[in-house]
């Protein structure tokens, strides 16, 4: 586990992947959502490869002021990847592993509304036809 303990004046520098093995509260190991995902591979509810590191939050760090190279798809972003689990003695949520990593910028289209689709098939809303 990397320390990460410092002054005010000074500021880590982090070199991810950082890694902590045990719960930071109580140095607990038992992991409730790793343990109940083994569960569920061992009755052949859930593949062998989903979830092997755990629950993970993943945060897009994107610059505001580049859409339009992001749109044309011509810039890397830094993503995080927060993995995260339940200390089975304590109960409390904690990380367990954090990276980040450059991926291609990746646009994804948002579907207009439920209600709005409806608009467009038929020219009008259901409630205003006679």
């Amino acid at each position: 586990m990397e320390d990460l303990t410092h002054t005010p004046e000074e500021k880590p520098k982090i070199t991810p992947p950082v890694v902590f093995d045990r719960c930071p509260i109580c140095g607990g190991t038992k992991r409730l959502g790793l343990d109940y995902m083994d569960q569920l591979r061992g009755e052949g509810l859930l593949h062998k490869d989903s979830f092997k590191g755990g629950m993970v939050h993943q945060v897009a760090l994107v610059d505001q002021a580049h859409p339009p190279a992001i749109l044309a798809q011509v810039v890397n972003i830094k993503v995080l990847y927060i993995h995260w689990d339940i200390c089975g003695d304590c109960g409390i949520q904690y990380c367990t592993k954090f990276n980040c990593v450059d991926t291609p910028a990746q646009v994804q289209m948002q579907a207009p509304p439920q209600g709005q689709r409806r608009m467009f098939n038929g020219g009008m809303p259901p409630f205003a036809r006679g």
